[in-house]
């Protein structure tokens, strides 16, 4: 390919210049007058356009992107465009293909356009969006820096631009752009948040919360924002309010009104950009747009079972959930074992109270993929509910080889262990691995702390550590199960005096707000009173906790799918 912005030498023949535009390769400023905008006769070779591959394409894209190319053609070799018209062909190229994701083309559109226009501001910006969805995160900083140039109050070009200097870790040129663009309101929660996750790795604790809180108030359904809000104020200590952000987090990112993008991918034609685009809005947490996407792709590709399967899913996050089990039941009526589909009917089923119906949609994702995690998940679930702890038990076990961290799958496991009368030292061994993964999920605190305090296998019980671990759990969260421990806690360290204060502050809150618990808190503290410690870490085999939940929303919303069409 020729150089860019190299002047052509005036002694080439104007034969030639035929032979070059011909060539849809390096084009040239076709009017007999020259170049407009100061480039008087020099000539400027631009980049060639790649033809993408259109075989297997869907037909509907293939003939737009096709008929897109032989315009583009016939507009090169007229020889009467200006710069400007002849950028705007060029752009408008590379918009089609962009929509279609055919980049390497667009790539080229637009650098061609920028070249032509360079007082257009849309084509610099264009080409960074696409090099930052292509992770060419310096060459999208210089494109935004182009977009700037021609238009420093941008405010679009600034929070992107400050987004991909802060995935570069150039924090502080960074924090400069983003600063600019929270100004604005279309971009300030967005701007705002990326500035929290700046403030986070620079520990500024403080400005971390400030800049976040206030993006979350400006878009509250913007999820995403709540871990890192909860990793800000754990940061500061705050162990109360991090737990409460952190049980709210999610992957809804604050939204952006960005009309050039926008008319860009409403550009597109053909089921698979169709799809693209209804997994971007469900990644934006934007489900209705999504269930719009999925209806339209569908409607070129109905016998896609993936696609109609995320289909019923954004339907459901929009609460239709009816409309979501029959896309659900068309696609098991030509797929009975399609695993997800079973899945999925399985939970909606499990939320209708239908556990019998349940638990045959489960039984036949097993049937596909004996590993499913969710199912596993689901079945143990439901097994830990019925009582039957070893089945529930090798469950948990199956689903935690796929996903060893899923806390809830650990919570499910302990449980079943420990009611199904399994050794302290297994109990032991799966609850600090536990607290070491989720240390801000404190039931793994609150179960492990029980165990060693009143184990009465010696090897199991270490009555100081179970006192370090009931002390921050009750100053973080003085809740009377956490009173309560932490008094079994110095009882097991013949500290019974403290034990029955402790006890005491803990019956009386309990006798207004959790009177299920009056009974027990009775019984500890007649023990205390006669410096008796605890005689097992349970009652029974029942450790005050519930089985872990099964939400239909996380299962819809969230669980994994290799191939979403």
């Amino acid at each position: 390919m020729t150089s860019r912005g190299a002047a052509l030498g005036t002694a080439r023949s104007a034969s030639a210049w035929l032979v070059l535009a011909a060539a849809l390769g390096t084009l040239w400023s076709p009017s007999p007058a020259g170049l407009e905008g100061g480039r008087g006769t020099l000539q400027t070779p631009l980049m060639t356009v790649p033809q993408p591959r259109l075989a297997g394409a869907d037909p509907g894209v293939a003939q737009a992107l096709s008929l897109a190319r032989r315009s583009l053609d016939v507009l090169v070799a007229r020889g009467d465009l200006t710069p400007a018209e002849l950028a705007t062909a060029y752009g408008d190229t590379g918009l089609l293909y962009h929509a279609h994701l055919a980049f390497a083309a667009a790539e080229a559109c637009y650098r061609n356009a920028a070249d032509l226009a360079p007082d257009e501001r849309r084509w610099a910006y264009y080409l960074g969006y696409l090099y930052q969805q292509n992770g060419r995160l310096a060459e999208a900083v210089q494109a935004y820096e182009q977009a700037l140039i021609v238009d420093p109050g941008f405010a679009l070009a600034h929070w992107r631009l400050g987004e991909a200097l802060l995935d570069q870790g150039l924090l502080e040129a960074s924090r400069r752009h983003l600063r600019i663009s929270a100004e604005t309101e279309d971009t300030r929660a967005a701007a705002l948040f990326a500035l929290g996750r700046l403030a986070l790795a620079t520990r500024d604790y403080g400005t971390a919360i400030r800049d976040l809180s206030e993006a979350l108030r400006l878009a509250p359904r913007a999820s995403r924002i709540r871990l890192t809000l909860a990793m800000a104020y754990r940061g500061e200590g705050n162990l109360s309010q991090a737990r409460a952000h952190m049980e709210k987090r999610g992957d809804v990112s604050p939204a952006v009104v960005d009309p050039l993008i926008t008319a860009m991918e409403q550009r597109s034609t053909g089921q698979r950009t169709l799809f693209h685009h209804a997994i971007s809005a469900v990644n934006r947490g934007e489900y209705a747009l999504a269930a719009e996407g999925f209806k339209s792709g569908l409607s070129l590709d109905p016998g896609n079972a993936n696609a109609r399967v995320s289909l019923a899913r954004a339907l459901y996050l929009t609460g239709d959930v009816e409309s979501a089990r029959r896309e659900l039941s068309e696609v098991l009526h030509g797929n009975p074992d399609h695993v997800l589909a079973n899945f999925l009917s399985g939970v909606l089923a499990l939320e209708s109270q239908q556990v019998a119906t349940a638990e045959g949609f489960f039984n036949a994702a097993l049937a596909g993929e004996p590993k499913h995690a969710g199912t596993r998940y689901y079945m143990g679930t439901l097994r830990l509910r019925a009582g039957a702890y070893a089945e529930a038990l090798r469950h948990y076990e199956v689903a935690l080889e796929q996903i060893p961290d899923h806390g809830l799958a650990q919570l499910g496991e302990v449980l079943a262990l420990i009611r199904s009368g399994g050794a302290h030292a297994a109990v032991r061994a799966r609850l600090e691995r536990a607290v070491s993964t989720h240390p801000d999920k404190s039931i793994f605190a609150y179960l492990l702390a029980r165990l060693l305090a009143a184990s009465p296998q010696g090897k199991v019980r270490d009555p100081p550590r179970a006192v370090a671990l009931a002390e921050r759990l009750y100053n973080n969260d003085p809740q009377t199960e956490h009173a309560e421990v932490l008094a079994m806690a110095y009882a097991a360290t013949g500290r019974y005096p403290e034990a029955v204060k402790l006890q005491e502050d803990a019956l009386a809150a309990a006798a207004f707000f959790n009177p299920r618990l009056v009974s027990r808190l009775e019984s500890g503290l007649a023990r205390y009173w006669l410096n008796q410690p605890s005689p097992g870490p349970w009652i029974g085999n029942d450790p005050h906790v519930g089985a872990p939940p099964m939400s239909p929303v996380l299962a819809f919303r969230d669980y994994p799918t290799e191939t979403p069409y």
